[in-house]
């Protein structure tokens, strides 16, 4: 399928704003801005464009789609449909045309008209930024650290040396393009470089991991507080990362969530307004997706502390969204189709525990905890009491049964199709793959953001989730 839109964004008056020692966004009067195209075939009925503010527009049964409204500054926006994130460098005023197949956005999107140039390649810098073999956490935790930090630095060389050839071939890049990329890197490159303590932590758990006394001395040549970043992809990944940098030696309080944690650090770490409110709304964001009972445990601290009304309201509306998943619920009764053709539901399953698993042939991550979760069975395997079982939202019948047939995968495998899968989606509120839910005997709901079969805590939830007796 084919996804073509246009921007038109008509400006009458420019001006420079920004405060701090540097300025790097361009912002402009509202300016009256549109929209508007077609996603074939879309599997979620709307498009965002993500800024300061998300500008949506639903999508119709042609796949048509119109957002029109304003936008007064220049920086790298979102567009977000289906789950997929495409990244775009707007400039008010500039006609900028897209076409991209979905789902998978970002590896087919070719850019033409105004900012062609630098939108290309800001999408395969994307592709590029994280990329490298050796970036996994299997792979960090066995290098040392001057390795690693040599691997980063040679990874920003050829990152720089791919923008330098990309400008030779391709022409140069408008000059407040090339300063938020020039940001852009050096976000990043912090990022990889705070995984490595990161990841030496969760290995050490209780002990401190031994890491030298200046490896954070990088964090000295960076801004961490300035609300003009968050235009840069980079920084607004940046903020949740340092959060949990900086609480990643607090044992002080082991029954409290990580991400309590870093809600309680933000005040502290982050003195502009702007800043401080992403940090809120981001975590909450990620807790939706991640840890739903921590989300509304927290959604009434995050109301005291967020006056901005985009993330209010946004925030409201995604909390009333997801009641029916709180714990205690019941379930939403969903209806599959098996490798035979035949159809079952998880009513089938009443009185078993149930673990669920939303995946997709074409993700990897999905793969990787498939073998986990087969370790997982297999250590299981005398318990009668849990059921493990795999949908795929796979919308080619063919894709699926053939990867079922060249590989040997673990649970019940059933799939989701068309209109099937997409009340799957809406039930649970799936905006990402892989994901879990478990369901009690009784048919309630445990955890609609169950941990991972790669998490090291799945086996001890379902050996109790299993001990306990249907009330």
């Amino acid at each position: 399928m084919r996804l073509i839109f246009t921007f038109f964004l008509v400006v009458a008056f420019m001006a420079w704003s920004g405060s701090g020692c540097k300025q790097r966004t361009r912002t402009y009067l509202p300016t009256p801005t549109v929209i508007e195209g077609i996603v074939d075939d879309a599997t979620i009925p709307f498009i965002q464009l993500k800024g300061d503010n998300t500008l949506s527009s639903t999508i119709d049964s042609a796949g048509h789609f119109n957002i029109s409204a304003t936008l007064d500054k220049a920086g790298i926006y979102r567009l977000v449909t289906g789950g997929q994130t495409l990244f775009v460098y707007i400039v008010p005023g500039k006609r900028i045309q897209l076409a991209a197949s979905y789902p998978q956005l970002e590896r087919n999107a070719v850019f033409s008209g105004d900012l062609s140039n630098e939108n290309n390649y800001l999408n395969e810098y994307i592709k590029q930024k994280n990329g490298p073999s050796w970036y996994s956490a299997d792979s960090i935790a066995n290098m040392e650290e001057t390795t690693y930090t040599s691997a980063i630095e040679q990874h920003l060389a050829n990152l720089l040396s791919n923008q330098q050839d990309w400008q030779k071939e391709k022409g140069a890049f408008e000059s407040d393009f090339a300063t938020l990329m020039s940001e852009e890197l050096s976000y990043n490159a912090a990022i990889m470089k705070m995984q490595y303590p990161l990841i030496q932590y969760r290995l050490t758990k209780d002990t401190v991991p031994t890491i030298s006394d200046t490896y954070d001395s990088f964090l000295q040549n960076i801004e961490i507080d300035n609300e003009d970043n968050l235009m840069i992809p980079a920084y607004q990944e940046f903020i949740e990362v340092y959060l949990s940098y900086k609480i990643a030696g607090d044992t002080s309080n082991l029954t409290t969530s990580a991400l309590k944690k870093k809600f309680a650090f933000v005040e502290g770490v982050f003195q502009s307004g702007p800043v401080r409110e992403y940090a809120y709304y981001s975590l909450m964001v990620n807790a939706l997706q991640t840890s739903l009972n921590d989300a509304f445990a927290l959604f009434p601290d995050f109301m005291r502390r967020v006056y901005s009304p985009e993330y209010r309201k946004t925030m409201q509306e995604m909390i009333d969204q997801r009641q029916h998943l709180l714990p205690g619920s019941e379930a939403p009764d969903l209806s599959f189709f098996t490798l035979e053709g035949g159809k079952t539901s998880l009513r089938n399953w009443k009185g078993k525990v149930l673990y669920l698993s939303l995946w997709e042939t074409g993700c990897s991550r999905c793969f990787e905890e498939m073998t986990a979760l087969e370790d997982i069975q297999e250590k299981l395997k005398k318990n009668r009491e849990v059921v493990f079982v795999c949908v795929s939202l796979d919308r080619d019948e063919r894709l699926w049964k053939s990867t079922l047939k060249e590989n040997k995968l673990p649970g019940i495998q059933l799939r989701a199709s068309g209109e099937n899968a997409k009340q799957k989606k809406k039930d649970y509120m799936v905006t990402s793959i892989p994901r879990y839910v478990l369901i009690g005997k009784d048919g309630l709901i445990l955890d609609a953001n169950a941990p991972g079969p790669a998490s090291g805590i799945l086996l001890e939830v379902l050996q109790e989730a299993s001990a306990s007796r249907i009330q």
